[in-house]
């Protein structure tokens, strides 16, 4: 219980307006190369209407990550509708099987 309660002393506050702004840790890796691939709020698309209901989309990936899925011969995919942050109406992801062969 005590760890509970010091890691939400460290959690930043849920953000509950959709305009919030994104601080560097979550646009960039730990090493500072690009990790927010996408932000519909930082563009401005002229002949483009966004679909009814759809507030801001926000896609996430490094570009290891990328470079992993490009080469991949199957991908799965998943959505959480329901049980998202409240301020979120789903989370769709793209996952590949990776696997490292080790010299042994």
């Amino acid at each position: 219980m005590q760890l509970y309660r010091i890691r939400q002393d460290h959690l930043t506050i849920s953000p509950t307006d959709p305009k919030f702004g994104l601080r560097p840790g979550f646009t960039s890796t730990d090493k500072g190369a690009r990790f927010l691939l996408y932000d519909s709020n930082a563009v401005q698309t002229l002949y483009t209407s966004i679909p009814t209901g759809v507030i801001r989309s926000l896609i996430y990936s490094s570009d290891l990550q990328l470079n992993i899925l490009s080469k991949s011969k199957c991908i799965g995919s998943d959505g959480t509708f329901e049980t998202t942050a409240h301020i979120s109406q789903q989370i769709y992801i793209i996952i590949r099987k990776f696997e490292e062969k080790h010299a042994g």
